[in-house]
């Protein structure tokens, strides 16, 4: 098996824009109407490089076989079941992300589970602040409770922030 990666003279974590750009430089140079209409069986090589190397699917399977595969075997790559499966539900992924935005009240619903759990985070942390000022409870450290409060409450808030900026 020819490696696609050396005759295109890029590395094998190049990415798919250094890959065309090597393509474009190396088939200026290669093409038969370049070269007078003389056939060049280099530029079929580079082309045949470029065909794997471009598609993310072919080149996920060119790189398995290149770490694993038998290495002087010819691969055809061709559309397969599983790759009809992934960009279907690729597809489907993309339309459940366009879907419409939630209802008037599933808001409400929301904002009551987050203000409920809101409370709860702030219940403990004012039950750990009046345990310092009452007669403490024998091996009992309210300072854990505070704590706990604080930390809670806030990746709470930090979350509900950041999941509201998500579904913006």
């Amino acid at each position: 098996m020819a490696n696609y990666y050396k005759i295109l003279g890029v590395s094998q974590d190049a990415s798919q824009e250094s890959i065309k750009k090597a393509f474009r430089r190396k088939a200026k140079i290669l093409h038969p109407d370049v070269n007078q209409g003389r056939s060049n069986p280099q530029y079929l090589e580079v082309t045949e490089a470029y065909q794997v190397l471009s598609d993310i699917e072919k080149r996920r399977l060119y790189d398995l076989r290149l770490a694993y595969g038998a290495p002087l075997a010819r691969v055809f790559y061709q559309q397969s079941a599983a790759r009809d499966y992934y960009r279907a539900y690729y597809v489907a992924r993309q339309s459940e992300a366009m879907e419409e935005p939630p209802s008037r009240f599933e808001r409400i619903l929301d904002r009551l589970m987050f203000l409920s759990l809101l409370v709860v985070g702030m219940f403990a942390l004012v039950f750990g602040i009046s345990r310092l000022w009452e007669e403490p409870i024998e091996g009992v450290n309210p300072l854990n409770g505070i704590v706990l409060g604080l930390v809670l409450t806030s990746l709470l808030v930090a979350g509900w922030i950041k999941w509201n900026k998500l579904s913006e």
